[in-house]
């Protein structure tokens, strides 16, 4: 019972001066062990909850969404910016939010890359419009496997990037360069209509000036 409750040791009676000797310098050495493991316990805690600071701030400042989705599709944690755009994604009951926001029906969606990463193990991704508090926008969205100890997949880490403006400046950017792509044509097509045009119009100015001296010469004659 006394060494349950922390004691280093015991003696037991008749008590020898090597005995008592022995057993003091084993609890110093036990004691001071014991410092030592709690001193290293405090730098270790120190260091961990200074990483998780870290990594929270990190995560809790990045532009784009992050999301842990569990083996049952259910939505585990989510960072600031996902808090964000889907404010109520957590109230779900419990499911992936993709299909509350997307399908009233409930179920899953149509090549899902979440599904693929937790079936496979493998990374995919996927252009994705969804409903947000900033309206209607376009994502991509990538997702990697996390594995245990053992390999299997026990949950997926989806990565949402808001690429809406991107998008518009590429189809702006493909509108524009459509337009140059006719006005070229179009240069063109005028190119080689005004050629045979100009031949056939200097051809004219020259039968105009050859009949009309024709014409005074005949009247000259009459």
């Amino acid at each position: 019972d006394i060494m349950d409750v922390g004691v280093y040791g015991y003696i037991i009676k008749p008590v020898s001066r090597d005995m008592l000797v022995i057993s003091i310098e084993n609890a110093l050495r036990h004691h001071l062990l014991e410092l030592q493991m709690r001193a290293h316990r405090g730098q270790l805690e120190e260091k961990a909850w200074s990483r998780k600071e870290k990594l929270g701030a990190i995560m809790e400042n990045l532009t784009i969404g992050v999301a842990m989705i569990g083996q049952n599709m259910e939505l585990l944690e989510m960072n600031k910016k996902m808090h964000e755009w889907f404010p109520d994604a957590l109230s779900t009951g419990g499911e992936c939010f993709h299909k509350c926001l997307n399908h009233a029906s409930g179920e899953e969606c149509e090549l899902c890359p979440i599904l693929e990463s937790l079936k496979k193990g493998t990374s995919g991704t996927c252009i994705r419009q969804l409903e947000t508090t900033e309206g209607q926008r376009d994502f991509q969205m990538k997702t990697s496997p996390v594995h245990n100890k053992a390999g299997e997949v026990i949950a997926v880490l989806e990565l949402l990037e808001d690429i809406t403006e991107r998008l518009a400046n590429e189809r702006e950017a493909s509108k524009r360069q459509k337009l140059e792509a006719v006005g070229q044509l179009a240069s063109g097509i005028v190119h080689e209509i005004n050629t045979p045009v100009q031949y056939v119009m200097n051809n004219m100015d020259f039968l105009q000036d050859s009949f009309h001296d024709i014409t005074e010469l005949i009247a000259q004659y009459e």
